[in-house]
Formats: C-alpha cells, structure tokens, sequence
C-alpha cells in the first residue's frame, strides 16, 4: 500500500495542481477578452470624434452645442484619444491601460501571466481608411509547474469593429435628431453628463494603514473602514478615494466600482438632477 501510495498520490497531485491552472487560464482569458472588448468599444467611441459632422454634434456624437471645453474636462480627454487612434498609438498606449485599469494591476501580477502586464502585446493591430478598427493582442501565460512547458504558450484574443457612426434613421428627408445622453446609476437621484465623473470612475490611491486616520478626502472628512472588505488583519496598506469616506483592504472591492446605464436625457430630466461634480 505504502509503494502504491508513492505513486498514486504524486500522480494524483499533478492532475489536479494541471486542472487548477488550466481552470484560471480560461478564467484569464475570458476576463482579457471582456477589457479587450470594453476598451475596443471606447476607441470606436472616441474614434468617431474624428470625422467633422461628428465634431458638431459634441462628444460621442450626442447632441451639444459646439463649444470651448475647459482643460480637464471630458472633452479634452476624448480630444486626447483622438490623436491616440490617429497616430495608431492605441494599441500600445490607451486600450493597454484602459485593460489595466478594467482588470488591476493587482490580479494581473498574480494571473498566470508570464511577465504581468508587460505580457501584452498588440503587434499586428490595425487602424485603415474604411475606419476599421482591429485589435490583435497575444500574451504569454506560465504553468505552474516549469518543466511541462518551461517557455510558457501564447494566448490571442481579438476585437474587431468600425468606428460609431451615428443612427440611422427610417424614413427619407428626417432630419438628424440630437438627443443628449446621460447616465444613471441604480441608487442615485441624478445624472451624469460624462464617464469621467468622479462619482462613476472612482480616483483611488494606496496610503499606509498607520497614516489612514491623519488622510482626509477632498471635502475634508475622515475615513472610516469600509464595511465590506475591511475585516480581519489589516494590511500595510488600504485603498482610499478622493471622495469617498472609507478606507478599503482591498483595491478591487465591489464598492470602488460604479455600475450606470445610458438614456436619453429627456427621460430622466423630470426625475433626476443634474451631478454637482459634471452637471455644472
């Protein structure tokens, strides 16, 4: 029984320590795609600013009017983003870091990703004249267990699409209807006229935990631990933002992101009031 066990056990080992890292390989590879997916949909988003019928219509081809943006604002950023898509450097700078972002720099570093972040490659990605944009991205995961495959294997992954265009509209001789777009969260009373408020995407800093109770936000109050993650031994550092007034163990706790749906503003406009932070 002993020499029986000898060999069954590391056998038996092997096949579930392989099954586990087959398990998150899928699970990594289903996550890049959706960031890969998400970040696609902003460059065809942003890319749209590109055209000059577009440009009048105001950011995302909504309707606006047609006006000077303050520096820092969404426009500027979606200014910046055009010129990323026209000199094609999105594929190396602005969809990389948008899947940073979507996926943290934390779980990254722990995937099987060979190098972390640093194992994306975008070689290949396309941007042509018909506004298509094509995204090619391959990256190298590792085993767990070096001597199976000690070079690692690449995985691809892949988003195809056009640059948004605008509505069609049924019907002949309509004129273009220029609808504003806002946001909504399901617990709030008000909208948000872009992606960027502070309110939706969250600006979060790592501070010491020792230092947390001398931090304070922007409106000047003091944290306080965050009821869902702050438990237990607490770490060397936690996670704060500049609004909110808790202090997170974890970076990406559920209560850092901010789930909004898009609509027309005239249904909202009698039931929801503008953001103080981007409805000004």
């Amino acid at each position: 029984m002993t020499v029986e066990a000898s060999v069954i056990l590391p056998c038996f080992l092997f096949f579930f320590i392989n099954l586990s890292s087959s398990l998150e390989m899928i699970r990594l590879q289903s996550n890049v795609q959706y960031a890969l997916h998400k970040a696609g949909n902003e460059v065809c988003l942003y890319g749209s600013l590109l055209t000059e019928e577009l440009k009048e219509m105001g950011p995302a081809g909504h309707g606006g009017s047609k006006q000077e943006s303050a520096p820092g604002d969404a426009g500027d950023e979606a200014d910046q983003i055009s010129e990323l898509i026209t000199g094609m450097l999105l594929s190396q700078t602005y969809v990389r870091s948008a899947m940073e972002s979507e996926l943290t720099k934390t779980y990254l570093e722990e995937s099987p990703l060979k190098k972390g972040p640093d194992s994306f490659d975008f070689a290949g990605s396309l941007f042509d004249e018909n506004d298509i944009v094509d995204i090619r991205l391959t990256y190298g995961v590792e085993t767990p267990i070096k001597w199976i495959s000690p070079a690692g294997f690449s995985m691809p992954a892949r988003f195809y699409g056009h640059l948004w265009n605008g509505y069609e509209l049924e019907g002949e001789g309509l004129a273009p209807v220029q609808e504003q777009i806002v946001y909504i969260t399901d617990d709030s009373e008000v909208y948000h006229v872009t992606t960027t408020c502070t309110h939706l995407k969250l600006s979060i800093r790592p501070v010491s935990y020792a230092d947390v109770s001398g931090e304070r936000n922007t409106g000047g109050a003091r944290y306080y631990p965050c009821e869902v993650c702050a438990s237990g031994s607490a770490p060397g550092v936690v996670y704060v933002g500049s609004w909110g007034d808790r202090y997170h163990y974890l970076d990406d706790c559920y209560t850092l992101t901010r789930s909004y749906t898009a609509v027309p503003l005239s249904e909202v406009e009698d039931s929801h009031r503008p953001c103080m932070r981007c409805g000004k």
